[in-house]
């Protein structure tokens, strides 16, 4: 029998209750207790965490709070803004210039959104073994996401004018289907449902590193490099593998209580959503672009 996704109504699950639950004796050596906190995997195929409960990553500190739903959702949603306001940033930094035709620009935003690109893949992959770091790292890490999609957008702008709203109005669209299909019991996320999106992440690794074991002898793959409907159908696959990997964050938002974890793992979860939704983007972009220079 189908049943509705609780993440819909986080807000009402939460009042004066989940939101100051606290575990009464963490160090009271409850074999339990040990087993409900385990490991919260990211989801985010650019993070492949070892278990945070093994050497103490995710132990209770003394009268420390466990993590909600409501609280996921506020750092999620805060990571989002910030994410939005790297990019507006970045767009009103650079763009005047690039609209003038500064190539000398453009080729400044391209270093800049790949260090920033590079700076968020390092903080993320340091926080899947680290996660108490988490708090930390994810607003710098959606910041650094923001700037990483508003420089792409930005170099793609100028080879095809209005892609970047384009690829606004397409991710928004996909992420409006996953939400809405997630919150009303469309999209259910099962164990044959993560299978997938866990075997697509990993063919998409395989292929991209093969790409760069031909790249070292000077050959290239035609479904990637090249400019027809081949390379347009292998954006679109990483479209959808990123979109049911989103899914699953959704799933890990809903059911983070359901794991007893400290606080940090409302930004623990909101992080691998934030990665998640930043591969998304890109991907989004790219396919966009594909499709236009077909």
């Amino acid at each position: 029998m189908r049943t509705r996704p609780r993440l819909c109504a986080a807000g009402q699950d939460h009042v004066g209750v989940a939101s100051t639950s606290r575990i009464p004796d963490p160090g009271a050596g409850s074999t339990e207790g040990s087993a409900m906190i385990g490991q919260i995997p990211l989801g985010s195929p650019l993070m492949a965490p070892k278990a945070p409960a093994s050497g103490g990553g995710w132990a209770f500190r003394p009268g420390e709070a466990t993590a909600t739903r409501a609280g996921a959702l506020r750092a999620t949603v805060i990571c989002a803004v910030l994410f939005v306001a790297g990019y507006a940033l970045l767009w009103v930094s650079f763009y005047p210039a690039l609209a003038q035709g500064a190539q000398a620009t453009v080729e400044g935003v391209r270093n800049v959104a790949f260090a920033c690109g590079v700076a968020a893949f390092g903080g993320a992959c340091a926080t899947a073994y680290k996660p108490r770091l988490a708090p930390y790292v994810a607003p710098a890490v959606a910041v650094l996401g923001g700037v990483f999609g508003g420089g792409l957008a930005l170099a793609f702008e100028q080879r095809y004018p209005g892609i970047a709203m384009q690829s606004m109005v397409v991710t928004s669209v996909v992420l409006a289907v996953l939400v809405g299909g997630y919150t009303t019991g469309v999209i259910q996320v099962t164990a044959r449902f993560r299978a997938m999106a866990m075997i697509g992440a990993v063919v998409i690794a395989l292929v991209y590193a093969a790409r760069f074991v031909l790249w070292l002898v000077d050959l290239r793959l035609p479904v990637i490099h090249g400019a027809g409907w081949g390379g347009v159908l292998w954006t679109g696959f990483i479209v959808l593998v990123a979109s049911l990997n989103f899914a699953v964050d959704l799933q890990r938002i809903d059911t983070l209580e359901d794991r007893r974890v400290p606080r940090a793992g409302e930004w623990y979860v909101a992080l691998a959503t934030t990665t998640t939704f930043i591969w998304l983007n890109i991907s989004v972009l790219r396919l966009v672009a594909r499709v236009r220079g077909t």
